[in-house]
């Protein structure tokens, strides 16, 4: 037999969870560890980020040479020659950042995570050092 104070805990307990039940929580990707999930996380956002950043350099490369295109080619220094020489490649690290930007932004979190936890997976995201070498 339960007494009161065993009966009134119970009952808070149940009313607690009803409330906390009626919450959707994000689904959990089980098969990996705290530690290999929170890595492959911030790898993914920390990806994204390295995009972005890449995509933004290449958008003011391209102002910069419709700038000196505006101005005209009589009076361009070296290094904006240099910089209109390269126009391609620009155009094709822009094309390059942004694809790879829009498929790791259409990854839910879950797949990001199983796709970087899961070990060689991730292994065509170039890897950088401190100095930003590969």
């Amino acid at each position: 037999m339960l007494n009161n104070k065993t009966k009134n805990k119970r009952d808070r307990k149940v009313k607690r969870q009803e409330k906390q039940g009626n919450k959707n929580k994000p689904p959990v990707v089980t098969g990996y560890s705290i530690a290999a999930r929170n890595t492959a996380e911030s790898k993914w956002k920390s990806n994204i980020q390295k995009l972005q950043r890449q995509e933004s350099q290449m958008k003011d490369y391209l102002i910069q040479m419709d700038d000196i295109r505006s101005k005209g080619t009589k009076n361009i220094t070296k290094r904006e020659a240099k910089v209109l020489a390269m126009e391609d490649e620009y155009l094709i690290q822009l094309e390059e950042a942004t694809d790879q930007l829009g498929e790791l932004t259409s990854l839910s979190k879950e797949e990001a995570i199983q796709y970087y936890a899961t070990p060689g997976s991730a292994s065509n995201i170039p890897k950088t050092t401190k100095k930003g070498r590969r």
